[in-house]
């Protein structure tokens, strides 16, 4: 993927779900972006703004990854 595709992929308007995490399983806010695959792309954090930005983070890393790996994901 090239730079341009890549920042594409980043400002597409994706719609994040943000669900909280039962305190007997730790606590904090789960997001995820359903539409890239919900078990597949999630993050979590103590309040819902860090569970967005480390999901952010992430796909940032991981449109990295598949650069890397010649993926020809469109």
């Amino acid at each position: 993927m090239d730079a341009i595709l890549t920042k594409r992929y980043l400002v597409a308007p994706y719609a994040v779900k943000i669900v909280p995490i039962p305190e007997k399983e730790g606590g904090g806010y789960s997001a995820c972006v359903p539409e890239l695959g919900e078990p597949y792309c999630v993050a979590d954090g103590n309040t819902p703004e860090e569970a967005v930005a480390n999901l952010f983070n992430f796909c940032i890393e991981e449109l990295k990854r598949l650069k890397v790996q010649g993926d020809k994901t469109r």
